[in-house]
């Protein structure tokens, strides 16, 4: 249900003309054709070339690209070669030199042939090229820019750091020599800032999704840029991050801010959906799980005061079994967490009602034109309608739900001392009191079949979206049969799909759609490897394929969570302040104790939570995994 807004917006120029500031006066300017290096290289490394590659690769793309790689790895052959004769210096040495400079050139050509091709294809990147040739001329125009994007370009460990510390100081040298300007031109310093800490945003909004910076840090950046003056691609961004750092309050905001800045109906579209994330997430309220944790930890009480009073001695008398009885207990322990989740989870259809407005606000901005930008947002909005249906359909049940609650925690205080009365009595008074129990068990389990219907009604409508979107997923794929986002696409609804039929008690179907969902994320984590949002994404699809395998599958469950296991490790320690990564950690311990897996405990599932809450992390449904996991420990 998270869901990432477009990865990398674009750049804001750095220009003198805008800070209308006189420049320090420069050093000897960079021969052209390595300012031209410099810039071809930024543009070609940059996520949006990368995403608009996915989007858009074809032959031609490949074979260029093939070229670049082949044309780096020679550079950095001839390199290595002219470092080990520079100690001798002489002819050779600079032949070398010579032949790197001109494969530089010949890469940068073959680059820019590369970006060419891309912006004619896609008209996302066409539009982002302009940005970034901007971006890249200012910043080859001074020594401090052409430092920072060199260590950019470079790469590899450290390298998006040091770029990083080379504009923040220019950043705080031209807003030292704002201060000085006269009141008048406040207003200019306030825009010019702006756009200096959003190439500082952008550059970090990059580093994050490659592994290379945290939630946290990103969030600091973008609230720096709105801060000063914040425009629709900084405000639909921080909403996003605001999500993913379970930031709710303050995702909708921002997600509101961006809709009052859309000015077109893409940008509308945009925004209400992420409104509908934030109101969505809000609505997993967790005030039903006092209810849920307090009777379940009755019920164990309960439970095991019965199994120590069984192995007391009494005189003159054998102490039989109270099997029937704890089967019923059973019974009552397996319908009050499930009544527990369905509290917890619809306590609150305000928000839930509001989501599901918002996508229709949204859909109602989709034209009908049948082109593929709009045949493409109504697939994002019917798979975001199943999802809230699924919700919105069934929160009449609260109510429901939390009146057997309380019928069941009765029926457990009491049970164990009339049991125990019973048996006291005599053989026969204690087989009259089960036989009253069984009775009163049927009364309360009265209604559940309607209930039953209900949930069933519910899946089979959000069935109903997941099917449609996929079915204009698989459309749009058949025609760009390379696209990731659309591949992306697909795997969600297949994802969502397997969560309706379960429910129906299809989990054969189930099984093959979450299957056929792991295959396209394998395939897609091995075009983008580095991508932390592919790796979520697989780490969540690997515990809900296990979760769905039979018990008799033990091992293979096992492995599916850890499969997840090991990929939210690889994301915590990449990014430690993300709330996802944390909840990924915590489903896959949780699955792993429950599974019996050797080293995992119900106790580490406990200690993971209450981590996260300490952190500030914890968000309604963490807590009520942390009620499963105290119920699971003290029961395992």
């Amino acid at each position: 249900m998270h869901r990432r807004a477009a990865f990398l917006l674009a750049f804001s120029a750095l220009s003198a003309e805008s800070l209308a500031l006189p420049r320090p006066v420069a050093a000897a300017p960079l021969p052209s054709s390595q300012e031209r290096n410099l810039r071809a290289g930024f543009v070609a490394g940059s996520s949006q070339a990368a995403a608009a590659y996915k989007r858009q690769a074809d032959q031609k793309l490949i074979s260029l690209r093939e070229e670049i790689v082949s044309a780096e790895n020679r550079i950095a052959q001839l390199e290595r070669e002219n470092r080990s004769l520079q100690q001798t210096a002489g002819r050779e040495s600079d032949r070398l030199q010579g032949e790197i400079d001109k494969l530089s050139s010949e890469k940068a050509d073959l680059e820019l042939q590369w970006t060419e091709r891309l912006a004619e294809k896609d008209e996302q990147f066409a539009r982002d090229l302009q940005m970034l040739l901007r971006v890249s001329d200012d910043l080859t125009s001074t020594p401090e820019g052409r430092e920072a994007l060199a260590r950019y370009n470079a790469g590899g460990p450290g390298s998006y750091e040091a770029a990083n510390l080379v504009l923040h100081k220019l950043a705080a040298e031209r807003q030292a020599s704002r201060e000085r300007m006269l009141a008048a031109q406040a207003e200019q310093d306030r825009l010019d800032q702006a756009a200096d800490l959003r190439q500082i945003a952008t550059l970090g909004y990059d580093a994050l999704g490659k592994g290379r910076s945290t939630t946290d840090v990103a969030i600091a950046q973008y609230e720096a840029v709105v801060n000063l003056a914040g425009e629709y691609g900084d405000w639909i961004t921080l909403a996003e991050l605001y999500r993913n750092g379970n930031y709710l309050d303050r995702a909708l905001a921002a997600a509101q801010q961006a809709e009052g800045m859309a000015d077109t109906d893409a940008r509308h579209v945009d925004a209400l959906v992420a409104q509908s994330d934030a109101y969505f997430l809000q609505a997993l309220n967790v005030e039903g799980l006092r209810n849920f944790e307090a009777g379940s930890e009755q019920l164990v009480t309960a439970i095991r005061e019965n199994a120590a009073r069984k192995n007391e001695p009494k005189p003159g008398a054998e102490v039989d079994s109270l099997t029937g009885l704890d089967a019923t207990l059973g019974q009552f322990g397996s319908m009050l967490s499930g009544l527990g989740k369905m509290v917890a989870l619809f306590e609150m259809p305000p928000e839930i009602a509001l989501a599901s407005e918002k996508l229709a606000e949204a859909e109602r901005f989709v034209s009908s034109d049948g082109t593929r930008a709009n045949r493409l947002a109504l697939a994002v909005i019917a798979l975001r309608q199943g999802e809230v249906l699924q919700l919105q359909q069934n929160a009449d049940l609260a109510i429901f739900a939390q009146s057997k609650m309380e019928e069941v925690k009765e029926f457990v205080t009491t049970v164990i001392p009339q049991a125990m009365q019973a048996k006291q009595e005599g053989e026969e008074a204690y087989k009259r009191f089960e036989a009253a129990a069984g009775l009163r068990m049927k009364a309360v389990m009265g209604g559940m079949e309607d209930w039953q219907e209900t949930q069933t009604g519910a899946s089979k409508a959000a069935e109903e979206k997941f099917r449609a979107a996929h079915t204009i997923y698989s459309a749009l794929l058949a025609q760009e049969p390379d696209s990731l986002p659309l591949m992306r696409g697909i795997a969600a609804c297949e994802e969502e799909l397997a969560e309706s039929l379960k429910v129906l008690d299809r989990k054969d179907e189930a099984e093959d759609w979450l299957t056929s969902a792991q295959e396209r994320r394998l395939a897609l984590r091995q075009f983008d490897p580095s991508s932390t949002l592919l790796k979520m994404e697989l780490g969540f699809n690997h515990l809900q394929l296990g979760e769905l395998y039979p018990k008799e599958s033990s091992e293979a469950k096992i492995e599916q969570f850890l499969q997840a296991y090991h990929l939210a490790e690889e994301l915590l320690q990449a990014d430690p302040n993300s709330a996802l990564n944390w909840r990924l950690m915590g489903k896959a311990k949780a699955m792993l104790a429950g599974a019996k897996a050797e080293g995992f405990a119900w106790e580490d599932v406990v200690a993971h939570y209450e981590d996260m809450r300490g952190r500030e992390l914890l968000a309604p449904v963490d807590e009520q995994a942390l009620a499963v996991a105290k119920l699971s420990r003290l029961t395992n």
